[in-house]
């Protein structure tokens, strides 16, 4: 006699269910366990990404308000530049064209 008709005698036609659907049960809420911890686990990385996003977006602002206010005092500052390089010119002082105070981008 195998095994599973020694089981089928001892625990009788509904046992050998009982204990099937328990099996059947039981996996059905391990699959259910195992999404809902991934599902989880998948929001609190989220939450960590869109916080690194909020960061990251934070400091592009304060980088590009920095170069904002860079450039405006530099471009205030150009003319002032050659208004003395001129000056010197003038009075016969050799002296170079002063350097670009923007990214070669912005001239």
């Amino acid at each position: 006699m195998d095994a599973l008709a020694l089981a089928g005698l001892v625990l009788g036609p509904g046992g050998l269910l009982g204990g099937a659907g328990a099996a059947w049960w039981g996996r059905k809420k391990l699959k259910v366990d195992l999404a809902t911890t991934l599902n989880a686990s998948v929001l609190q990385w989220a939450e960590v990404l869109r916080a690194d996003l909020a960061e990251t977006e934070a400091r592009v602002d304060n980088l590009e308000q920095k170069i904002r206010v860079r450039d405006e005092l530099a471009v205030r500052h150009m003319p002032w530049d050659w208004r003395v390089y001129q000056s010197l010119l003038e009075l016969g002082h050799p002296v170079e064209e002063p350097p670009p105070l923007l990214p070669a981008e912005q001239h």
